[in-house]
């Protein structure tokens, strides 16, 4: 089963992207190279079908992102 998609993670997109994608494009490539990589590398395919699989390292880079978005963004 497809797991449903999701908004863009980026604060205040809204965007609809596909359940496996952290954002839209737009967002994605504003980020820095190392923060994709970090978060691709920690990422388990199917965790947006079943969170429990999402890693403990997912979910500290995509915090990292947030932060380093909400440095930007004030």
């Amino acid at each position: 089963m497809r797991a449903a998609a999701h908004r863009c993670q980026w604060p205040g997109c809204g965007k609809e992207v596909p359940a496996s994608l952290w954002g839209c494009a737009v967002h994605w490539r504003r980020l820095p190279g190392g923060l994709k990589r970090r978060l691709r590398q920690a990422y388990t395919p199917g965790q947006e079908a079943d969170r429990r699989r999402m890693t403990r390292e997912y979910d500290r880079v995509y915090r990292e992102i947030l932060e380093w978005i909400g440095g930007r963004e004030a």
